[in-house]
């Protein structure tokens, strides 16, 4: 066989080799790719996915939205901002109860604060939504379905269930931007503990019993007699001598104080499971 026939078909082999290989490397970059992608966006990147008309086209609108929060100064939010929309955050839950609807859009209101201090631009919704899933892919979801709710709400569309789950999550994102678990509430919102509560009577009635046992004893004997004779041995008599009365009033107050407390944890005991996940 000539030379440069035995040339050409190694060069060709080589060739083949060289593309068989770059093929294979490029699936693999894809795969690594893709791979990531799903990982970091969890959910977030099906959605993309069903709303593309390629995987490459969604895969490219992912990595676009990486890009950009990169270039957000992003920041913790400080300890004190944390507090204050922590304690906004509860007496909003609690005016949940009286005005639901009042207190959707208050909610929605504090996401808002608590996102723009976290350094999040506040632009049309689906652009938040698309900033927040980037490093919230598992609770951007509660934010849109709580937008959709507070959209009906704003019509009157929306039944007190559907904005009690509204509240949930918004509750889902703001325990996020606040650091915070999302499967546990935050302190604000955690199971109060209960209290004894102590009826009046039962309180005087244990302050006597306690006082009856503190009460010393004294032992009366009969004298000699004067005849020389033993004197008869009369048994020992016990008298208790009783103790200065103590006022008993502060009891019964402190009872009250405690059944109104009580009162207050049973409340805040029933919002909770009102808004447990």
């Amino acid at each position: 066989m000539d030379t440069t026939i035995l040339i050409i078909i190694a060069v060709a082999a080589l060739v083949a080799i060289l593309v068989v290989a770059s093929l294979a490397m490029m699936q693999s970059r894809a795969k690594h790719r893709s791979d990531t992608l799903r990982r970091n966006f969890g959910p977030e990147y099906d959605r993309a996915l069903s709303g593309s008309d390629s995987k490459k086209d969604a895969e490219a609108q992912l990595q676009s939205r990486q890009e950009r929060v990169a270039q957000l100064q992003l920041r913790d939010l400080p300890a004190e901002q944390c507090e204050r929309l922590t304690r906004q955050w509860t007496a909003t839950q609690m005016a949940f109860v009286d005005e639901p609807r009042a207190a959707i859009a208050q909610a929605q209101s504090l996401v808002d604060e608590a996102m723009i201090g976290r350094g999040y631009p506040m632009g049309d919704f689906e652009q938040r939504a698309a900033d927040i899933s980037v490093d919230h892919p598992y609770v951007v979801r509660d934010y849109r379905a709580a937008r959709d709710i507070a959209d009906q709400s704003e019509m009157g569309n929306a039944d007190t269930e559907s904005l009690r789950k509204a509240m949930l999550h918004y509750r889902s994102l703001f325990d996020e931007l606040l650091g915070r678990q999302v499967d546990a509430p935050g302190p604000a919102l955690a199971e109060p503990q209960r209290t004894q509560t102590l009826s009046p009577v039962t309180a005087a009635a244990q302050t006597a019993a306690a006082q009856q046992a503190q009460t010393p004893t004294r032992t009366e004997r009969t004298p000699a007699q004067p005849n020389g004779r033993a004197p008869s041995v009369a048994p020992a008599t016990t008298v208790r001598t009783p103790r200065a009365q103590q006022p008993t009033t502060s009891r019964p107050v402190q009872a009250d104080s405690t059944q109104r407390s009580s009162t207050g944890s049973r409340g805040e005991g029933i919002l909770s499971r009102m808004f447990r996940r």
